[in-house]
């Protein structure tokens, strides 16, 4: 009796311990998610591919633990009349908290310069030497346009004379992109063709409405502005930056949809709408019936600046997906960030006051520290990287060609389809350098006046939140002080001490900015 027991507790003992080692070997079942609030009539459609502005990636949680991340400490003097760049060049685009304790006077308790260059980028130059070192300010909302070379010149923009083209007797569809929280998704619309020139036809989703309706009306007059603002010079203009659009529909022309393309159009909505759209997918063989060269613009643009800068804006996003469909890379492209600067250096050359620049660059003014230049794709949400990085991206660029062959953005895009590091391949310059050069243009520009500048607040020190490629001013003052910096090494620290006296008017104190921060 005591035998069979024992048998049968070792059965059990044996089920037991396989069924353990079943459940602790299982696979993990995929996780899936929906998104919440999207329309019904848009949950059963494929999730549209927007290259110009990267789709949203999530990653999959890791939760092992963080290594340390390693802190650094330096002490340096701040000579009287001197300013403090403070620049990361990380190019995560992720944040790194930095602690700063100003002193008044000097102090014996230097670090080294060698440990200094040893843990970060450090210079210490002098107000000549910035002004011969550093690139040329680019044109921006405030200041007048340089002229172009005589072989680039810039064509000025003819809203007249434009010959009339029959217009097709056309109806298409179109899978035309309709991004919704940050999410992108596509909807299908059957258009109809209201305006056309020798290179481009405008269609719009008419049919449901009565021909003498003030909405249809009002289509058909936005139609024909879009083909006289092209036909005039801004496609012309936009070729002769970039590249040909090609043509791979082979119907003869490049298609323009005016629809509705997000929901975001709301007096009352922080985020700026999303006005235009290109997508690679769409000049890529092969290609759907519902695809070829195109460009999607928002029907309910209604000032005349902001849908002339939205047009070579977004031209130039097709030009540039013209030179990828033609690199013999497959899928060949540019980082998302770069593609966008590019777009904007040509937009502000069509329209130097672009409204869709405006507060974009008036709020990269306002805290330089939050807006990283270098975004990668899939390291934020659609409206971050829609917002004053955008402004950043487009002055570093500009910068960083500035004084350059006219040739070298259609360059600098042929060279982003081939190397991953297409700025300083074209430049033979280091990142870092051409970043210096920037921020110290930024530093002496009169036009930059407005940007936010930290001001020392005594021994109690004041803490910094620094994006990955921005960066942040520390004001002069008439006195020498000594400043400890204690950083994270991720941050790759850029310091630069420019020694100049401040003119007036031109840097603002903690009391003038309103904060001693600039978190």
């Amino acid at each position: 009796m005591r035998g069979r027991a024992a048998f049968w507790c070792l059965i059990v003992a044996i089920v037991a311990s396989g069924t353990v080692r079943q459940f602790l070997l299982r696979k993990t079942p995929a996780t899936t998610s929906a998104i919440k609030g999207a329309p019904s009539a848009l949950q059963t459609q494929a999730s549209a591919t927007n290259a110009a502005r990267g789709s949203v990636t999530a990653k999959r949680p890791t939760y092992g633990l963080s290594q340390p991340v390693t802190q650094h400490n330096v002490t340096i003097n701040v000579p009287s009349g001197a300013t403090v760049i403070l620049a990361s060049l990380d190019q995560s685009a992720g944040f790194h908290d930095l602690r700063l304790s100003w002193t008044d006077g000097a102090t014996n308790a230097v670090t080294p310069v060698a440990k200094v260059e040893a843990v970060c980028d450090f210079a210490h130059i002098t107000q000549s030497d910035a002004d011969a070192s550093h690139s040329p300010a680019f044109i921006s909302l405030t200041t007048q346009a340089p002229q172009p070379a005589a072989d680039n010149a810039f064509r000025r923009i003819s809203e007249t004379n434009v010959t009339g083209t029959p217009l097709p007797n056309k109806v298409r569809r179109f899978r035309a992109p309709w991004f919704y929280q940050q999410r992108s998704f596509d909807r299908y619309i059957q258009a109809s063709a209201l305006a056309a020139s020798s290179r481009v036809t405008v269609f719009a989703e008419v049919d449901s409405l009565d021909p003498d309706s003030p909405d249809r009306i009002s289509l058909g007059k936005l139609a024909e502005t879009i083909v006289e603002m092209v036909e005039g010079g801004i496609l012309r203009h936009v070729e002769s930056r970039i590249g040909p659009i090609v043509d791979v529909d082979d119907d003869g022309r490049l298609s323009i949809l005016l629809c509705e393309l997000s929901d975001n159009w709301l007096a009352d909505d922080p985020q700026e709408p999303i006005r235009g759209c290109v997508r690679q997918s769409d000049f890529l063989q092969p290609l759907s019936p519902f695809e070829g060269d195109a460009v999607y613009l928002d029907s309910r643009i209604s000032n005349r600046q902001q849908l002339k800068a939205v047009l070579a804006h977004e031209l130039t996003h097709a030009a540039v997906f013209s030179v990828a469909a033609q690199s013999p890379e497959r899928h060949a492209g540019m980082p998302n960030w770069l593609n966008e600067a590019v777009a904007h250096i040509v937009e502000l050359e069509v329209c130097p006051d672009s409204p869709n620049l405006r507060k974009r660059f008036a709020d990269f003014h306002r805290h330089p520290n939050h807006f990283p230049v270098v975004q990668p794709d899939n390291a934020s949400l659609l409206a971050t990287r829609r917002g004053p990085s955008r402004a950043a991206g487009c002055s570093f660029v500009a910068s960083a060609l500035s004084g350059r062959s006219p040739t070298d953005l259609s360059r600098l895009v042929a060279t982003a389809m081939q190397h991953p590091q297409p700025l300083e391949r074209l430049t033979g310059r280091d990142f870092a350098e051409m970043f210096r050069d920037w921020t110290l243009g930024q530093l002496t520009a009169y036009r930059l006046h407005a940007v936010n500048q930290l001001e020392a607040s005594g021994e109690t020190g004041e803490s910094l939140s620094l994006a990955g490629t921005s960066f942040a001013i520390a004001a002069a003052v008439d006195q020498i002080r000594s400043l400890q910096l204690e950083f994270p090494q991720t941050a790759r620290l850029q310091i630069t001490v420019v020694e100049t006296r401040p003119s007036p008017g031109v840097l603002k104190t903690a009391a003038e900015s309103g904060s001693p921060t600039a978190r």
